[in-house]
């Protein structure tokens, strides 16, 4: 079973897609001899239903399935699956269906969009769970009786694990969290996963940040707090304005999944995107996210957490951010990389500059 972070294919040509298609990574999980479950973040349809100037807004475009037919679960719980409204995920879900494909992570009401995808993996059942957290700063999430992604909060997320834990083999929760751009998760987001463990579930593999975040091994269970982008273009923020991924958000992590001696394993394959914002295979070394780094200061400053004292939802607080009020995780990150933040700010200035040149000429 394979894992890729997040998947829009928005931005992307034909012609770029094409040579996406000719590639090692694509015909690596294309003859695959398993499942491959991608968070797709962004509605999937065949045009904009309408035009939304509140936010960067995307659609992962029917016509390009071709380029990512790989896909065999489509993991819809993100901060953009309802870029087009509600008729744009029940769109996405119809488009979904008429591929025979399978979905998960959003649905019509609260109760489907928290169901999992139960599959058939090396003779176990494996129940896959994804849920959105608030701070991701989504349109709207699944109420009662309203669709939208399953949002993640501790309680539900319990309930789910407690409701299916003896009738599948292995449960995996896969949260959509943290702080874009960093390479750390926030120490809430640390008590959760752990307590999420504690509760019976198998592993945790998260997105969101559009950057390999650490990750470790807690009683024995993998938790790997962020993948990165798999594949995402840069972007129109608006008519002139467009936005730049730096260096660090175009490194990605690849995640296979097997089961050995009744176990779950894990390996990890790296990636860059290249000029044309494709994903290629590169060895560890030649990550500018430092793996060993990452980890070991992960486990350094969170060997004395005692999570079961502490709330196990997330700290989430509003802030108005000029044009809006938005919801934000203001628990404290393990650990801030000054590095990546000189990479962010150089990407910055270089957006910037490159938008006023682009509205002077």
């Amino acid at each position: 079973m394979f894992f890729v972070g997040d998947v829009c294919t928005n931005e992307y040509s034909s012609d770029v897609l094409s040579k996406f298609k000719s590639s090692d990574i694509y015909s690596l999980l294309n003859n695959y001899d398993g499942y491959v479950i991608a968070n797709i973040e962004a509605p999937f349809l065949d045009e904009n239903l309408f035009i939304n100037n509140n936010k960067a807004s995307f659609i992962n475009n029917v016509a390009f399935y071709q380029y990512i037919d790989f896909i065999d679960i489509f993991n819809l719980s993100n901060n953009h699956i309802m870029d087009q409204g509600s008729d744009g995920l029940l769109k996405s879900i119809d488009n979904i269906e008429k591929l025979e494909k399978k979905y998960f992570g959003a649905g019509l009401s609260l109760l489907e969009s928290r169901k999992p995808i139960i599959v058939d993996f090396e003779g176990y059942k494996v129940a896959l769970f994804s849920y959105c957290c608030y701070s991701s700063n989504s349109e709207s999430y699944a109420k009662v009786s309203s669709p939208g992604p399953a949002p993640l909060v501790y309680e539900y997320v319990k309930q789910d694990i407690d409701e299916y834990r003896d009738s599948v083999d292995f449960i995996i929760i896969l949260p959509h969290w943290g702080i874009e751009h960093e390479n750390q998760p926030t120490y809430d987001q640390v008590i959760l996963a752990r307590r999420l463990i504690d509760i019976g579930a198998d592993a945790i593999i998260g997105t969101h940040t559009h950057t390999i975040q650490s990750f470790e091994s807690y009683k024995g269970k993998s938790i790997y707090y962020s993948l990165g982008n798999f594949l995402m273009n840069d972007f129109q923020l608006t008519s002139s304005d467009k936005y730049y991924w730096s260096n660090l958000n175009k490194e990605t992590m690849l995640l296979e999944m097997s089961i050995c001696d009744g176990d779950l394993r894990f390996e990890e394959t790296y990636l860059k995107l290249n000029q044309d914002m494709l994903p290629e295979v590169v060895s560890v070394d030649k990550l500018i996210t430092n793996i060993d780094k990452i980890n070991t200061t992960l486990v350094d400053k969170t060997s004395k957490l005692k999570h079961e004292n502490y709330e196990p939802n997330l700290e989430l607080s509003l802030k108005f951010n000029g044009k809006s009020m938005q919801i934000i995780n203001t628990s404290k990150l393990v650990s801030s990389n000054f590095n990546g933040k000189i990479i962010s700010l150089k990407t910055k200035v270089k957006r910037v500059v490159m938008n006023k040149l682009r509205k002077i000429l």
